[in-house]
């Protein structure tokens, strides 16, 4: 059994994080009722997207990840390994599923360049290196700075930005921010 960064046992989480979670729901303990919430309200023409970014460079997916410990993972690993002192857990290698969420996004933005990062916050640590397309929450604005901090953005992609914000929904969870 795994331990998981995202839920623990008899406490509720929302139907959607079992996608973020484990596989096999015999391995989240405390969850079965949730599991069965879940797989009711998957719709297979929708996703999730933690964040969508306008950048200078076009549109960033960002899969953002808060997980305390070092973090030990590669681009051929299927789990990723955290050490948190005594505490020691895996989860799924997140570069497919955001794989996955840029050609989602893709396929509704159109000609606008389409780029994606799992972003950690500063509670992590790569002590190893980080696996391709992650980056740490401090170095986001350095690589992907805002479309308006560009000299002469000519609003080459406000058209296809507009038809994505009005093709997407909010989390019920937007709120909570």
């Amino acid at each position: 059994m795994r331990a998981d960064p995202i839920s623990r046992p008899n406490e509720p989480f929302p139907a959607w994080l079992h996608n973020d979670c484990v596989i096999d729901p015999s391995e989240d303990p405390g969850h079965e009722q949730e599991w069965k919430k879940a797989r009711q309200i998957e719709d297979p023409n929708e996703f999730h997207v933690d964040f969508l970014l306008l950048t200078g460079r076009g549109i960033l997916v960002v899969d953002l990840r808060d997980v305390q410990g070092n973090i030990f993972g590669g681009d051929q690993m299927a789990e990723w390994t955290v050490f948190d002192g005594p505490r020691r857990f895996t989860f799924t290698n997140p570069q497919s599923s955001l794989y996955d969420r840029i050609a989602a996004v893709r396929a509704v933005a159109g000609e606008v360049p389409v780029e994606g990062r799992i972003v950690f916050t500063r509670r992590g640590r790569f002590p190893k290196g980080l696996p391709k397309w992650t980056l740490m929450v401090d170095s986001l604005r350095a690589e992907f700075p805002a479309a308006e901090h560009y000299s002469g953005t000519d609003n080459r992609f406000t058209e296809q930005w507009q038809k994505l914000k009005s093709a997407v929904t909010p989390s019920y969870m937007a709120h909570m921010r």
